[in-house]
């Protein structure tokens, strides 16, 4: 679902579909958003429901393509999701961040949040430009 005019862009991932859909449908909006506007800043943050060999050797180098970048923690130690299953504590990176017409941003990954078995991820942008550009699209 993309509500043009105010800019929202909501895209639902499941995690029980064929992941090479969720990638399809994923490039699909990226690339609509590209084209449907001049000038694009974005931030699109959440859990894309694909595992890191998935975001690494595919999705990363198809968006790319369109002059998107992506931001995780590329440390194999660090996770983003910490859940039970089978009884062991299962810990996976599935949180990631797309940007587009942003080149300069940190990231840190937060403690666990309260209503969710995901842990957070926090941005700071390093170029004042952007920085300002957003805040006066609020």
């Amino acid at each position: 679902m993309a509500n043009t005019k105010g800019g929202n862009f909501i895209l639902f991932l499941p995690p029980n579909e064929e992941y090479n859909y969720r990638l399809q449908e994923l490039i699909q909006r990226l690339k609509l958003l590209r084209y449907k506007y001049n000038k694009l800043t974005l931030v699109l943050f959440g859990d894309f429901n694909m595992n890191r060999d998935v975001i690494e050797n595919k999705l990363s180098k198809e968006i790319e393509i369109l002059g998107y970048k992506i931001w995780y923690s590329r440390n194999k130690n660090e996770y983003t999701r910490e859940q039970e299953v089978n009884g062991k504590i299962k810990k996976s990176y599935l949180d990631y961040m797309i940007t587009y017409g942003i080149d300069n941003l940190c990231f840190i990954i937060l403690d666990k949040l309260v209503i969710t078995d995901h842990r957070g991820l926090s941005i700071e942008f390093l170029d004042d430009k952007k920085k300002n550009l957003i805040e006066l699209k609020k």
